[in-house]
């Protein structure tokens, strides 16, 4: 199953806009608060079991961070050393 992408870019009224495959939500004051809300509903789809892509642009388009949320991401998580 491929991962859903949900892309973190500015938006061109300023502030940050949220775009997840089926719908846009923002813009947020900063990217900062974008990302929280991001992370939050991506936690909600991983516990229904959908594998997530979190990817952040600038304002040209480039993607400057993408973390995959998937099984595997989260079983290397749970086999680092505390």
């Amino acid at each position: 199953m491929d991962c859903l992408r949900y892309c973190i870019y500015p938006s061109d009224s300023g502030g940050w806009t949220l775009d997840l495959e089926t719908r846009v939500a923002g813009p947020y004051a900063t990217r900062h608060i974008a990302l929280q809300v991001a992370l939050a509903e991506a936690a909600h789809l991983r516990a229904a079991n959908w594998p997530v892509c979190i990817i952040v642009a600038d304002a040209r388009g480039e993607v400057t961070a993408a973390r995959c949320i998937c099984s595997a991401f989260e079983q290397h998580l749970q086999a680092q050393p505390s």
